[in-house]
């Protein structure tokens, strides 16, 4: 998403923002922060996309938002951690298509940084589903996980990760905020509950509960997963233009460096 190719309407005040600011190609700048920026765009209609600087800003206003119970659903699209480990960086684009998709059907607001929107992500790919009392034979359920991409752990602490003790099984899907707890009787599922990964402490007992492969199609068109009747807000325009120009760069160094190992 080019940044630097969209007009742009300076303002203090949404109220002053005539309705032709939100056609196709038009962005609005507005010169707020802290918590007043979730509460300057708590009456902007859904589905919104805001576009700033940096995770920490993102974070900020989601939680300001959250905070004076403002803008509905709202969630922030995470940048890719660039990690030695292929299992995590495949579980990261699947957990960033997940959230795309969820923005393009649900709606709500999408916070992101230009290095969010620029990195890859990947959709689709199959699921495991089941639900309590349901004959899954846990033999099976690893062999699945170990074809799509899952790795073994000693502990399950990010998404990719799964580990089989006994009659338990915990797998961390990148599709979901917490991983989650299986417990088998013979082949029957007994038991399924989310835990921290930090504490390994459960959180929430469930009936239902699926499980996505890391075998999924890359997706580059971003476009595709932005709903008709989007609104965009950009904050601090000339940071945005520094790191979307940054990530470009990146990322481009890494497909460039990609290619030649290929060859």
């Amino acid at each position: 998403m080019a940044i630097k190719d969209k007009e742009f309407f300076e303002g203090s005040g949404l109220q002053k923002i005539a309705p032709d600011a939100w056609k196709h190609n038009k962005a609005v700048h507005l010169a707020s922060r802290g918590g007043m920026r979730a509460w300057v765009c708590r009456h902007i209609a859904a589905p919104l996309l805001l576009v700033l600087p940096d995770q920490r800003q993102a974070r900020d206003f989601i939680g300001d938002a959250e905070t004076l119970q403002v803008m509905g659903r709202k969630e922030i699209l995470p940048e890719i951690s660039f990690s030695e480990d292929n299992v995590r960086t495949e579980a990261q684009k699947i957990q960033r298509g997940h959230i795309l998709e969820r923005f393009r059907i649900q709606g709500g607001v999408l916070a992101a940084t230009p290095p969010a929107l620029l990195a890859p992500f990947s959709s689709g790919g199959d699921s495991f589903l089941f639900k309590i009392g349901d004959v899954v034979f846990r033999d099976r359920l690893l062999t699945w996980l170990d074809q799509r991409g899952y790795e073994r752990s000693d502990l399950v602490w990010s998404p990719g990760q799964y580990i089989f003790r006994g009659s338990i099984v915990d797998v961390f899907s990148p599709t979901d905020i917490f991983p989650i707890r299986l417990e088998f009787f013979d082949d029957e599922v007994e038991s399924i509950r989310t835990f921290q990964p930090d504490t390994q402490k459960s959180l929430e007992k469930l009936e239902t509960a699926s499980i996505r492969g890391l075998t999924a199609s890359l997706e580059t068109d971003l476009l595709k997963f932005m709903p008709n009747d989007l609104h965009i807000l950009y904050f601090e325009s000339k940071e945005l233009d520094t790191t979307a120009e940054n990530a470009t760069w990146l990322w481009s160094n890494l497909e460039h460096g990609r290619q030649e190992s290929i060859q």
